[in-house]
């Protein structure tokens, strides 16, 4: 009897957005197991992908699936209980703390740095690419980095000291320090990706530190203080609660006049069961007024700049060159079909969210001191 109703839930959910179970369109979900229906309606967000990557369910349009329930149920909570939990957890533990903080860092950023050489290609670069003009993912990508520079008014022949917060490979810096001349600390608490941008930076004037954003105020004396600051990709990572204590460390190593250029997915500042379990651990994308508010006080807005359908196109191409790797990757032994239906589905529902813009935003937050003289023009 409660088969039939969990069946009957998800059917009538899923018709909503126009999917029929076992349909012949690409969007259509093929249901391979009936426990699918239970676990999904017990488990919403959580339930859904983990039945996924036991391959209870499958769908040829995994993209297009996911975007038919974006816009059709835009404000609905797909959390269930486990969602719950973590919105009250936010309340009272700091999820992000120094500790938790290197979870994401081993579960995710270390899992191979070949790994992520084939899905994002020779920029290194886990950001949201920037495709004015560019038609391949590299292209875009320097297009990206110069973007940025460009914000921060960087020129050859100038002695600018950056702070790169989160630097993830090294990508940006190695590309302000070749183009611009730039004298770059870079601050990243992956070993793997640090190791990495090491051996891809000799020569270059960048020094790598293996620290918590927490503890930048230890190199305004020894590195500092700094002309500007970038952080590109990892405010989803500092948490809401810890907005105020991240504006302050930025703001007590910049000179007066300094621009702190912030890049982030914005959202509606909650957790994703699945995304927090298997993806980012303690990750949250916050809503615009988070980071607005938790900015006020310490830094005035100069630009805000959102492209993020060129977030949905990034995806897109790096779950091509992802599926495109695959074969070599699964014949090492290191990675299983669970893994591969797991980051399937993790660029899908990515991407989706991105193409649907319901809940997702990419932000490009231009802030400063406020006490630069002149105006500051947007630049795009």
């Amino acid at each position: 009897m409660f088969d039939r109703y969990f069946e009957r839930r998800v059917r009538d959910t899923l018709a909503g957005a126009g999917i029929h179970v076992d349909g012949t369109r690409s969007f259509d979900m093929q249901v391979n197991d009936r426990r699918a229906f239970r676990h999904i309606l017990l488990g919403r967000s959580l339930g859904l992908g983990e039945a996924y990557m036991d391959g209870w369910w499958d769908c040829h349009d995994l993209v297009q699936f996911f975007v038919r329930l974006f816009e059709t149920y835009p404000g609905i909570r797909f959390g269930g209980v486990r969602g719950a939990i973590l919105r009250a957890a936010m309340g009272v533990a700091n999820l992000q703390s120094v500790p938790l903080a290197r979870r994401v860092a081993e579960r995710h950023y270390d899992l191979g740095n070949d790994f992520y050489e084939a899905m994002l290609g020779p920029t290194m670069a886990y950001t949201c690419a920037y495709w004015r003009g560019q038609t391949t993912l590299d292209g875009a990508q320097a297009n990206k980095f110069w973007l940025i520079c460009r914000k921060l008014g960087l020129g050859l022949g100038e002695e600018t000291r950056i702070l790169d917060l989160g630097c993830g490979w090294g990508g940006f810096a190695q590309f302000a320090a070749k183009h611009c001349g730039a004298d770059v600390t870079a601050v990243n608490i992956s070993k793997e990706q640090l190791a990495y941008a090491r051996e891809r930076s000799q020569g270059l004037p960048i020094d790598y530190v293996d620290s918590d954003w927490r503890y930048v105020d230890t190199l305004r004396d020894t590195r500092g203080p700094f002309d500007h600051a970038v952080s590109v990709g990892m405010l989803e990572h500092v948490g809401p609660r810890n907005f105020p204590a991240f504006f302050a460390a930025v703001k007590s190593v910049l000179k007066p006049g300094g621009i702190f250029l912030l890049h982030s997915i914005i959202g509606r500042g909650l957790v994703d069961p699945w995304m927090e379990k298997y993806i980012f651990p303690g990750g949250v994308a916050p809503s615009v007024e988070q980071v607005l508010s938790a900015a006020r006080g310490h830094f005035a807005v100069e630009d805000v700049h959102n492209f993020a359908p060129d977030y949905a196109r990034t995806l897109r191409a790096w779950r091509s060159n992802f599926a495109r790797a695959w074969p070599r990757f699964e014949r090492t032994g290191i990675y299983d079909a669970r893994f591969y239906r797991m980051w399937e589905y993790y660029l899908s529902v990515c991407e989706a969210a991105f193409t649907a813009r319901q809940r997702t935003q990419l932000y490009q937050f231009v802030l400063s001191t406020g006490r630069k003289p002149g105006t500051y023009r947007p630049i795009r």
